[in-house]
């Protein structure tokens, strides 16, 4: 496979990421790379070559500097589970990192740590996970100046002490809510009391457009789904027109919500409690669907017969297949009776082979909320 191209956000137009496998013109020299700065801390690196080599289990970027590779990442296609107390978090695991030709970390570090974040949030993950040795502590303190948790473990690798790093991504704030925020005049005692003397709120024949919180509510409402509406003037005008009628009345509507039309017979296994998972193809809607938002199943001959499920996890993989053998195919199509039926089922669906080898396959793990 030919290398694949992009830029990296935020570094200069020279730089670019490009993937490598075994026919990439780039090999040759990761696996240099390797046998000269790896394996002396970690041990022998044949299988994980040979996993990038056919494009497995891992992947491979190197990062290119006028078309020459300065920098490298090996990370995991599929994402882990981390056991995190009594919590678990879908987490995005990094095999190796570093930079090239004897360069310090630091030349390309943050460049390099930006494509990690970036490429975890793709794959749906919550943080982003790596196994350090202690002879590696140039990384360890790098990657502890970029925020992420350090701890010791109780392993060993090759007679040193074995690190793990961690980083959590924070959930995003659409640009659209920060910008109305920055709008916003930072409000003293005395300009809260001005405003509730001077506000048309008072007034009972106030308009919607003359109604400062109502139209604050109307610019956040997508994200925040009324979550701050014990803080909304007990106006009985203004209330009317910014606490809505919630678009799912008969479910909570604390969390963000989405619609998906579904065959009738796959909702009504959704409400069984048969089937925990459903597959999408990674691309549009899907890709803004985060852990706990909620999904509302419906078909259009009677949407009232739905199911509202909220998101526990999202898996990607590469394809149906892959997404059926790691998932159990029960837990997606419970009507199925083998496996290569249930291939069968999504490969048939037009566009869907194309369209998954394009962009791959989420797995989305359900879970059925009841009715109030």
């Amino acid at each position: 496979m030919s290398a694949i191209n992009h830029h990296t956000g935020g570094a200069p137009a020279d730089l670019k990421f490009a993937y490598v496998d075994g026919a990439s013109p780039y090999f040759k020299k990761l696996e240099q790379t390797f046998r000269s700065d790896i394996e002396p801390i970690y041990g022998n690196q044949d299988a994980e070559l040979e996993e990038i080599k056919k494009n497995g289990k891992r992947r491979c970027e190197v990062l290119l500097n006028y078309g020459d590779p300065v920098a490298f990442i090996v990370y995991k296609k599929a994402n882990e589970r981390l056991s995190l107390g009594s919590k678990t978090m879908e987490s995005f695991k990094v095999k190796h990192f570093g930079v090239m030709d004897g360069k310090p970390i630091e030349a390309y570090g943050s460049i390099l740590v930006r494509r990690v974040i970036k490429l975890a949030e793709k794959n749906f993950a919550q943080g982003v996970h790596m196994s350090l040795s202690a002879r590696n502590q140039k990384t360890i303190d790098f990657l502890r100046k970029k925020d992420f948790s350090i701890q010791e473990t109780d392993e060993n690798v090759q007679g040193a002490k074995r690190y793990s790093a961690r980083f959590n991504i924070p959930e995003k704030i659409p640009e659209k809510v920060v910008e109305s925020r920055k709008q916003e005049p930072i409000q003293t005692v005395d300009s809260r009391k001005r405003r509730r003397e001077e506000s048309p709120v008072r007034n009972s024949h106030a308009s919607f457009d003359e109604c400062p919180s109502a139209k604050r509510r109307e610019t956040e409402e997508d994200y925040w789904r009324h979550k701050n509406q014990s803080n909304v003037q007990s106006n009985s005008q203004c209330n009317s027109l910014v606490n809505r009628t919630p678009k799912f009345p008969l479910y909570s509507n604390t969390e963000k919500q989405h619609e998906l039309t579904l065959k009738a017979k796959y909702i009504h296994q959704i409400q069984s409690g048969h089937k925990t998972i459903e597959g999408r193809i990674n691309s549009g809607i899907v890709l803004k669907y985060r852990h706990g938002d909620k999904i509302r199943f419906f078909y259009q001959q009677n949407p009232a017969d739905d199911a509202v499920c909220k998101i526990i996890a999202i898996r990607k993989y590469r394809d149906f297949k892959e997404m059926l053998e790691r998932e159990g195919y029960q837990k997606c199509l419970t009507d199925v009776t083998s496996f290569e039926r249930a291939v069968d089922v999504y490969d048939q669906i037009p566009g869907y082979a194309n369209r998954a080898a394009q962009n791959g396959v989420a797995a989305i793990q359900l879970e059925l909320l009841p009715r109030r």
